[in-house]
């Protein structure tokens, strides 16, 4: 069913789908839970897929190749399509909804284009067999839970614009060991990196360190990302002159025995502070 140069609702016999001329815009879930669509072809037209288009189409199987053109992807446009194993974007995408490939656990290759300028929250969600991911030089920004799940993925280059992570990214990506922290980033959410095998190596190290300066967890520009006590008792906090900012949540697991804070030092180059800590 076609609305001037918009697919509104898929009503074919699924197998292999050819879109056909003109259409310029994928719409809200006009494919949503067709799993019996085994195939999609686009033409250079289709700039446009909307919220929930392909939603569960489980189908879809092997690598699936978007529109050349593609310039806007709505919320949860893929989610829930188990079949497919990778997904290219070309470098042109600039509206970009959460929840993109949520529950896509068949995914093992993709890549966030230089246009995107932010990874949306929960995009890559649920992605169970994820083991690659170019994230284009332009990125600032990555979402909340936004690789949560991931528990396949291993490596992750971070580039270097980016300056602000959101809460629990990297939540459940339990075999991450290897990560590229950008001198950029200074804004750090709750707990983002605390289910990785990365900061599990980087807490026992800190545990076992002599010097309470090394018992602090800096990553990016100097951002305190966690405290490893060496005592019981009350703990008075000196933040080490490296220290830029605090990300959220660093002190939660002993915020009930910190007693004294110094955060005013001649050398001091703290300038931010996240929520809550």
């Amino acid at each position: 069913h076609i609305v001037d140069t918009t697919i509104v609702e898929y009503l074919g016999d699924g197998g292999d789908v050819v879109i056909p001329d003109k259409v310029t815009t994928i719409g809200d879930m006009a494919f949503s839970n067709r799993s019996d669509v085994t195939s999609v072809k686009f033409t250079k037209d289709i700039t446009t897929i909307g919220a929930y288009a392909f939603e569960n189409c489980t189908g879809l199987t092997g690598p699936f190749t978007p529109p050349n053109n593609l310039n806007h992807i709505g919320n949860y446009a893929f989610a829930g399509c188990t079949g497919i194993t990778e997904f290219i974007f070309q470098n042109k995408l600039q509206s970009v909804g959460t929840n993109v490939f949520d529950g896509c656990t068949a995914l093992q290759k993709s890549n966030c284009p230089d246009t995107m300028l932010t990874i949306p929250a929960y995009f890559f969600s649920g992605c169970s067999s994820l083991k690659e991911v170019e994230i284009g030089t332009d990125i600032t920004a990555v979402g909340e839970y936004a690789f949560a799940g991931c528990s396949s993925m291993e490596k992750i280059v971070l580039v270097n614009k980016i300056t602000t992570i959101g809460s629990f990214c990297f939540k459940d990506c339990s075999a991450l060991v290897d990560i590229t922290f950008p001198s950029s980033l200074y804004m750090i959410g709750d707990k983002v990196f605390n289910d990785t095998k990365w900061f599990e190596d980087a807490y026992a190290k800190a545990l076992a360190a002599e010097s309470d300066t090394d018992r602090y967890i800096l990553v990016g520009q100097g951002t305190i990302i966690a405290y490893a006590p060496s005592q019981n008792g009350l703990l008075s906090i000196d933040l080490p002159d490296a220290a830029y900012s605090i990300a959220e949540g660093a002190f939660d697991d002993i915020v009930d025995r910190i007693s004294e804070v110094q955060l005013s030092k001649k050398n001091s180059k703290l300038t931010y502070i996240g929520a809550g800590v």
